[in-house]
């Protein structure tokens, strides 16, 4: 005996929809469409040693190895969508490349005569925030007199030097300098002969400076040294300690003093204070 089933056609329908979706084999993850790498943007392709490059159309045509960022026609570069995300380099900023100037007012003395004496210094140093050697010179040109005695002073000094910041460090530098040292005396009295002294200056000095950036001068700074002073034409030489102090920003305090500590040379103690953007 036969029992015939039948289902109404929607119902049908239904149950092979749920079937073929259980009876699916399920999808994995190596299935799934995998992205293609990013290997260009714009006129830019990616290198995997260099990185972003941009076709030049310009060929290597004299069959030598040439520079890696333009071999084959390439050219190393960032382009404009992704210059925003550039780190920028780090690069030394100059802080230096200047003149700078002082006037200062001194009371010199030679052997027990005490006088007034105006000095102008002038002084130029290249350097940057990161250098490890810096150049310098300076110029000081100086005027005074005696009263009472009817004698002037004048004076001239020409120095450079080469400092070293450890570590990179332009806070902090040291080193040797040379230079030409001349002391004269002008005598008004009729019986009286002029006298010249003038010699070479070798010795070293260490400059303290606080924090600094272009255009905004260091607020304090310390110049110490020690050097030994020559008096060719009256054979004599002394050894002299030199300090400047220096407080301020493009207009500056300053307080300095030049003393001899051993030996016999014409003017043997300068000191006094001034004004001006010296450093």
């Amino acid at each position: 005996m036969r029992i015939a089933v039948s289902f109404p056609v929607p119902l049908h329908l239904g149950l092979g929809l749920v079937s073929a979706v259980l009876l699916a084999p399920a999808l994995t993850a190596a299935d799934e469409p995998k992205p293609e790498p990013l290997d260009s943007v714009g006129d830019y392709t990616w290198s995997e040693n260099v990185g972003l490059m941009r076709q030049t159309g310009d060929e290597n045509t004299d069959g030598a190895a040439g520079d890696v960022s333009t071999q084959g026609g390439m050219e190393a570069a960032v382009p404009e969508e992704l210059a925003s995300m550039q780190v920028p380099s780090v690069a030394a900023t100059d802080v230096g490349y200047c003149t700078e100037m002082a006037l200062l007012l001194a009371a010199a003395r030679a052997g027990e005569v005490w006088g007034p004496l105006g000095t102008l210094r002038l002084r130029c140093e290249p350097r940057h925030v990161a250098s490890l050697l810096t150049g310098w010179g300076h110029l000081d040109l100086g005027l005074g007199g005696f009263p009472g005695e009817q004698t002037m002073l004048v004076r001239g000094d020409f120095r450079m030097g080469m400092d070293v910041h450890v570590l990179r460090l332009p806070w902090v530098g040291f080193g040797p300098f040379v230079g030409y040292r001349v002391d004269g005396f002008i005598l008004f009295e009729d019986d009286q002969d002029n006298f010249v002294g003038h010699g070479l200056e070798l010795g070293g000095h260490a400059i303290f400076r606080t924090p600094e950036s272009p255009g905004t001068p260091p607020l304090f700074f310390a110049d110490l040294g020690v050097g030994q002073r020559f008096d060719f034409p009256n054979d004599g030489s002394g050894t002299v300690f030199e300090a400047m102090l220096g407080i301020g920003g493009q207009l500056r305090f300053l307080a300095f003093v030049d003393v001899e500590l051993a030996g016999e040379i014409l003017v043997d103690l300068v000191t006094g204070i001034g004004m001006g953007g010296y450093y």
